[in-house]
């Protein structure tokens, strides 16, 4: 094996720099900055208390982990992640699964030296507090105030 050092001309840097640095061609999922951390906090934090947890195929759009207690079925979980609240939910989330658990993550702001926060909620339970502005017939907001009471109840993965 040698131990020469590769030299790269001026052109090579700036061809290898831009090549990093592109975006992804093709169709790609549109997703909040702050998605993938609260998905990999919640995992861990399931795994941390017991359960048994998984990241689900990037390409599904309705839920992001699979988790349940350990050996046991393991179910759909959507995870709603946010620096700020409110969080955006989709209505059909509240109709179409009213027994899917979600999870709301509170990140908080990036020089947040604090924990993220947890809420776990079935769908039905909030699916009244969800907020729909007037012309807005899908896409809403669910309030912090909404979700507090829900503040680490992960014992409703045993349900």
């Amino acid at each position: 094996m040698s131990s020469e050092a590769h030299s790269f001309e001026p052109a090579q840097v700036t061809t290898l720099a831009t090549a990093k640095s592109a975006p992804a061609k093709g169709p790609a999922k549109k997703k909040s900055v702050a998605s993938d951390p609260g998905e990999y906090l919640v995992m861990g934090e399931l795994l941390r208390r017991g359960f048994d947890a998984q990241l689900a195929d990037r390409n599904v759009k309705d839920y992001q982990l699979l988790a349940g207690p350990a050996g046991g079925p393991l179910n759909r979980v959507q995870v709603r992640t946010v620096r700020m609240h409110p969080w955006p939910v989709n209505r059909a989330s509240f109709d179409s699964v009213p027994d899917q658990i979600t999870v709301y993550v509170l990140l908080g702001p990036p020089e947040n030296s604090r924990p993220a926060r947890f809420f776990v909620a079935r769908n039905r339970d909030l699916a009244e507090q969800a907020e729909f502005p007037d012309g807005w017939s899908e896409i809403g907001s669910m309030k912090l105030k909404s979700v507090e009471p829900h503040e680490n109840q992960w014992e409703k993965f045993r349900e």
